[in-house]
């Protein structure tokens, strides 16, 4: 099964070890006039992402690439797919493909070793009655502590 990232850069400016580099996988970064310089080490890295020039405006950025998300899921809808950002703003749009088409789908932050526990536990939460802006916090959170020692301890905290 082959992968799609779809990075906000306006939101992390830190994806390094986040996002896999292999030729099974598709990586678009977003960004606008409001983001900082993209390193020079970013782009060789990553010689295959597309960078994707976004025109300010109100949430435009978010917009736009939520659109491509459908755009990639209507032409592949048995990839599996990461929203790379801090924006929960998100989480509704991911509810929403995950619950009326079961795609596979997930918003992942800044934790990169989090990301495949923050893609198991929004599955598991896709079925539950959260409110949908709330399910990508709370992945978040227990996937910070998932398989740690304590760990369950922790998140009641």
């Amino acid at each position: 099964m082959s992968k799609v990232y779809l990075i906000d850069y306006e939101n992390i400016k830190c994806f390094d070890n986040i996002i896999s580099d292999d030729e099974d996988c598709e990586q678009c970064l977003f960004y606008t006039d409001n983001c900082p310089n993209i390193s020079i080490d970013v782009i060789s890295k990553y010689k295959s992402m597309d960078f994707i020039k976004i025109d300010r405006g109100n949430q435009s950025l978010d917009m736009c690439l939520s659109s491509c998300l459908g755009f990639f899921i209507s032409k592949y809808p048995t990839h599996e797919y990461f929203i790379v950002s801090n924006d929960c703003d998100y989480d509704s749009v991911i509810n929403f493909w995950i619950k009326s088409r079961n795609v596979k789908i997930s918003r992942i932050n800044k934790t990169p070793e989090k990301v495949e526990h923050n893609a198991i536990i929004m599955q598991l939460l896709r079925g539950s009655d959260i409110p949908s802006k709330t399910t990508g916090e709370i992945s978040s959170i227990v996937a910070q502590f998932y398989c740690k020692k304590n760990g369950k301890q922790k998140i009641y905290l």
